[in-house]
């Protein structure tokens, strides 16, 4: 027994390094799996911050009196286990990753099944909000959004892209089955940008948007047509709203309380419905135009989260050049970059698994965490 784990361990561990923090990888665990896999899962976040404890959970579809819960961390962490049913996580280096694995053993120490989860770890997590995903004037893909797609992938960073609605009610092929591979992607999240990305500038100096100065009924519809068509065409159902233009009314703040799947509200108010990822820092400055030195001087690297808002279809070479900069800047400082899910998510077992409800509600306001 002692010299099978010994094989599996190194086994999973060599893999392990080699693989992405966002990349969609097949586990070594299920192939060396013993028994039912569904017979146990793992509940729990993919992300855990370092330095911190946090609880991961076993769900079984079995557990007699006598059988036995073994707990253990293929890569860098430590665990304590509690009983058979919880299992401390404490990270210590950010930005890298770790098993963690559960088995179930007989009375007799037959191994029943065996459950893994791939988690993440952070000291500073990094959304970039990618804008305006939308095809140029020829219905083809921007030059510059495929660029800026290739980067991710090769650097094995995340992205999440904003989806403009109506662009996909009889979208262009390439188009669609562009964003589906996207949204297949583990790298990737779409996310909703409104349908009609509508920013009419009056002639007193005002500006009008789908979610500004707008009816309950025009705004909700808006809302639910990207919604609709998004889970229609790319099987995806986004998590993740973003006004155009950030602009948006009271009236949208009771909108969205009709959408309970949508978890994230880029830049928005409060509303006790969606958790609020605040605008604290810029990554263009002007918009469309990455700036290293604008961002260098506003960066916090004690925040928890930073949001950078982007727009990839407006860069040039020099302006894509300025952006790397950015990215490289954040990863002297360890940033891991995800997903807004996958942090809505890491934020929200906190809040219900460690924390007292009424701990940090500053942030599910739109207030700084550090």
């Amino acid at each position: 027994m002692r010299k099978k784990r010994l094989i599996f361990l190194i086994l999973a561990a060599s893999l392990g390094a080699l693989w992405g923090q966002c990349s969609r990888v097949a586990n070594p665990l299920q192939n060396l799996s013993h028994g039912d896999q569904g017979i146990v899962s793992i509940l729990g976040p993919s992300l855990t911050k370092t330095g911190q404890e946090l609880p991961f959970y076993l769900r079984t579809k079995r557990l007699a009196q006598k059988e036995r819960v073994q707990w253990y961390v293929i890569g860098e962490g430590e665990i304590v286990s509690s009983g058979s049913k919880a299992i401390w996580v404490r990270g210590l280096f950010p930005d890298t990753h770790f098993f963690l694995v559960c088995e179930l053993y007989t009375s007799n120490d037959v191994l029943i099944a065996r459950n893994s989860r791939l988690i993440r770890t952070f000291r500073q997590a990094v959304v970039l909000k990618a804008d305006d995903f939308i095809p140029d004037v020829n219905s083809h893909i921007a030059p510059q959004w495929k660029r800026f797609v290739r980067f991710i992938r090769e650097q094995n960073l995340c992205a999440n892209i904003g989806v403009v609605g109506r662009f996909l009610e009889h979208p262009p092929e390439n188009y669609r089955l562009y964003l589906l591979a996207l949204a297949r992607d583990a790298r990737f999240e779409l996310w909703n940008h409104g349908y009609y990305h509508s920013l009419i500038y009056g002639g007193d100096g005002r500006v009008f948007s789908e979610f500004f100065a707008r009816s309950y009924r025009f705004q909700y519809e808006a809302l639910e047509r990207t919604q609709r068509v998004m889970k229609e065409k790319l099987g995806t159902e986004p998590h993740a709203f973003g006004a155009p233009g950030n602009l948006f009314d009271h009236i949208t703040v009771q909108v969205l309380q009709s959408f309970p799947e949508i978890h994230v509200w880029f830049f928005g108010k409060n509303n006790g419905r969606q958790m609020i990822f605040p605008r604290t820092v810029e990554a263009e400055y002007p918009t469309g135009r990455p700036n290293l030195s604008v961002f260098a001087t506003g960066y916090d690297p004690e925040e928890e989260l930073v949001v950078l808002q982007l727009h990839p279809a407006m860069w040039d070479e020099k302006d894509f050049g300025e952006f790397v900069k950015i990215i490289r800047f954040l990863q002297k400082y360890q940033a891991t970059f995800v997903l807004a899910e996958e942090y809505y998510q890491y934020r929200k077992w906190i809040q219900q698994n460690v924390m007292p409800r009424d701990s940090h509600k500053d942030f599910w306001r739109g207030g700084r965490l550090h």
